[in-house]
């Protein structure tokens, strides 16, 4: 079981974690809990803290009892985030089965490092590299061998612009004054990604959370940038290698920007719009343009969905009675028909769950949001 963690923050609010659960606390309330940093305290002993110091950080009754209900709930159990959370960013309930790659105590040290690259400047610097590497990559690179070899070095040299994107997001956290988490992998439906925990952004103002949303994307095209103007100066043996990085590199960039999923483009447009999730009716009441988008959009989303749902495994299926012709089984047989349907079956029945809840929670939510009043 986890315990209680305080993290302190000079002018912003601090952080505490409890158990799973990050919350962003006004500076008095972390300072009266840090007493507490690092054990497993029960009811009993977070209102003690509290009272105690109850006068000097001028804390109310009805404050410090809301607070040990909700610290005590989050350390007993594996509570789902309210709506006093931090805000998880790459850390959320779409990306499964989880595996980690880079641990805490690293991506805090080299994100203490690249924090320097995460300010105004060091982005626009970064930026301006990556265009033009990719504006001036020389027309004499090799073109592209698909050898074994030369796919896995263009395919390795994609994942380090990857992390390295990670690490953007990381490094505009730290210099924000908050330390990140872990790098990890894991699957978004179907698909493989990376995820850097950056819990931490919520509490930021919107110019920082925007800072955070875009320093990967930034990183990545600095690094693809790079390796594509790398690819006109060396010999034929890697430019094919490094142009597969650094194509790759911009086609990941492009996909992280697409707002129906939850990646850098999602954040991005809520923090722009000044909302905390697209996929939910917003707590307040908002303006009508801004309404009729947030309608059309979770439709959209919700028709997105259920693409996702039915081409995903269809094409899982095909590429899945490719390998097996490949490998000689007797797909044309019905033994081999029914073998590729009830694979087909199968990734339907993994997707096919949480396509339809996620895809009735949008088209709920849209009923809702249609119906919410507005700001004059």
């Amino acid at each position: 079981m986890l315990g209680l963690e305080v993290v302190s923050h000079p002018s912003g609010p601090w952080l505490v974690k409890a158990g799973k659960i990050t919350y962003a606390v006004p500076p008095r309330l972390g300072r009266a809990l840090r007493p507490l940093a690092g054990q497993l305290p029960g009811r009993r002993e977070i209102r003690n803290c509290l009272a105690e110091v109850r006068e000097g950080q001028d804390l109310s009754i009805p404050e410090i009892e809301t607070w040990v209900v909700e610290l005590s709930r989050a350390l007993a159990s594996d509570s789902s985030p309210t709506d006093n959370q931090a805000g998880p960013r790459g850390a959320g309930r779409p990306i499964r089965l989880r595996v980690p790659l880079l641990p805490v105590t690293v991506v805090r040290r080299l994100a203490g490092v690249l924090r320097v690259l995460a300010g105004n400047r060091g982005l626009v610097l970064v930026g301006v590299l990556g265009i033009a590497g990719y504006l001036t990559a020389g027309s004499g690179r090799a073109g592209f061998s698909w050898d074994l070899g030369t796919t896995a070095a263009g395919l390795g040299l994609f994942l380090l612009t990857a992390i390295w994107h990670e690490l953007g997001h990381a490094a505009a956290l730290a210099r924000s004054g908050y330390p990140p988490g872990g790098i990890g992998a894991g699957v978004l439906f179907v698909i493989p990604v990376l995820f850097a925990d950056v819990t931490a952004v919520g509490a930021l103002p919107r110019s920082g959370r925007i800072r955070v949303d875009v320093s990967g994307m930034i990183f990545q095209l600095g690094a693809g940038g790079v390796f594509m103007a790398l690819a006109g100066w060396v010999g034929a043996d890697w430019a094919p290698a490094l142009t597969l990085a650094g194509s790759s590199a911009l086609l990941a960039i492009f996909w992280s920007l697409f707002p129906l999923i939850r990646s850098d483009g999602y954040w991005l447009l809520c923090d722009l719009l000044g909302l905390d999730s697209l996929d939910r009716p917003p707590s307040q009441p908002i303006k009508n343009g801004l309404r009729i988008f947030l309608v059309g959009y979770q439709l959209t989303n919700a028709l997105f969905l259920l693409v996702i749902g039915v081409y995903f495994p269809l094409k899982i299926m095909g590429l899945l009675a490719g390998l097996a012709y490949r490998l000689g089984l007797p797909v044309d047989s019905t033994a081999g028909h029914w073998l590729v349907a009830a694979a087909g079956v199968g990734l339907v029945g993994m997707l096919g769950v949480g396509v339809v809840r996620r895809t009735m929670a949008l088209v709920r939510s849209a009923r809702q949001v249609a119906r919410q009043s507005q700001i004059a």
